[in-house]
Parts: C-alpha cells; sequence; structure tokens
C-alpha cells in the first residue's frame, strides 16, 4: 500500500464520507487518535480508529446530492488506498 502523501508512514485505507459538518464533528469524536500537524485540507481529517487509519471528509456546506458525493468519493480514492468507505449520517440511508 502507497503511504500518504499527508502523513509519510500512514496507510488511510477507510475512507468516510459526512454529509453534514455536525456529521463530520461526531465522527472525529469517535477518532482514537487524530493525525495533526497539517493543516485540514479541502474539509478532510485524518486519524485512526482502532487499528485502521481513517479519513474523514465532508461535502461543502450547502452542496448536497448523490453526484455531489459521488465525486468526492472518487476523489478520496484517488487520493488515499482507500479499502472500505461509509457513508454515514442522514444520507447513508439512501
Amino acid at each position: 500500500m502507497a503511504p500518504s502523501p499527508i502523513h509519510p508512514g500512514v496507510s488511510y485505507t477507510v475512507g468516510i464520507i459526512c454529509a453534514l459538518d455536525v456529521e463530520k464533528a461526531a465522527v472525529e469524536a469517535r477518532l482514537d487518535e487524530e493525525h495533526g500537524g497539517v493543516e485540514k485540507m479541502a474539509g478532510y481529517s485524518f486519524g485512526r480508529i482502532g487499528q485502521h487509519d481513517v479519513v474523514v471528509a465532508c461535502l461543502p456546506a450547502g452542496v448536497t446530492g448523490k453526484a455531489s458525493t459521488a465525486i468526492l468519493a472518487k476523489d478520496m480514492m484517488r487520493s488515499f488506498p482507500i479499502k472500505a468507505g461509509f457513508l454515514v449520517g442522514i444520507e447513508g440511508g439512501v
């Protein structure tokens, strides 16, 4: 697995997408460890849950829908070696 360009030596294999900032805050609160030291890029945050390195992303304010979510997922998978992805929150039931 290729290491992250953001945090060398870390492979973010789990991606979590949230539709709202409040949902992202809830996921960030569940992180066992936050990977700091780098400014949050374009709505992404980084951390670890259990043994899994996790990247969390949120749609920009006012942007909703399946197409926007699919674009965010595609960009996340292009940037990180994601093996498992989750859509959480109210949009997760779609």
